[in-house]
């Protein structure tokens, strides 16, 4: 019997000594979980490059609005920004603007320009904008998106803390 009790023992003892402390690190990504112009038409996005999605033709004066989120994996979200390549033709709105600095650092976020740092520690978060369309501009408007996480990855493991990619809107 004690050598059936020493034996449970030292298995537990070598399961837990074997896990040890645990370092874990992943790229951050995105969650499209709708994307809708103001008649409320869902809007689709064609892939047309490796970090570039097109979307569905809009109009001019047309809002879209963009539902996502924004997933660190295992590590907290620590940036966010939203760069847009025309800024005089387009414009971005959050619709609960009020609740940003619940979340991103007031004195280090500049939310006139899009660029947030977060106050608070979340693996997830859900938010909405919508891309405002005023003039129709003369080239292809871009929109950059761009995440950032905690994690630091080893020498010998490959990966990034940060992961961004381009939404093209046609306009018409």
């Amino acid at each position: 019997m004690n050598v059936k009790f020493y034996l449970i023992v030292g298995l537990v003892v070598l399961f837990f000594v074997a896990c040890g402390p645990t370092t874990s690190y992943s790229t951050p990504f995105f969650r499209f979980s709708g994307v809708v112009n103001s008649n409320g038409d869902t809007l689709k996005a064609f892939t047309v490059g490796h970090d570039t999605l097109r979307m569905d033709t809009v109009k001019q004066y047309d809002a879209v609005t963009f539902n996502l989120i924004m997933d660190g994996g295992y590590n907290y979200l620590t940036k966010f920004n939203i760069i847009l390549s025309d800024t005089v033709n387009t414009r971005i709105e959050y619709p609960q603007y009020d609740a940003l600095g619940n979340v991103f650092s007031t004195s280090k976020s500049n939310f006139n320009r899009n660029r947030f740092v977060f106050g608070v520690n979340l693996v997830q978060l859900p938010m909405s904008f919508r891309y405002i369309i005023i003039n129709k501009p003369v080239t292809t408007p871009v929109i950059t998106l761009e995440v950032s996480n905690d994690a630091v990855f080893p020498t010998n493991k490959s990966g990034s803390n940060t992961y961004s990619f381009k939404l093209r809107t046609p306009i018409k």
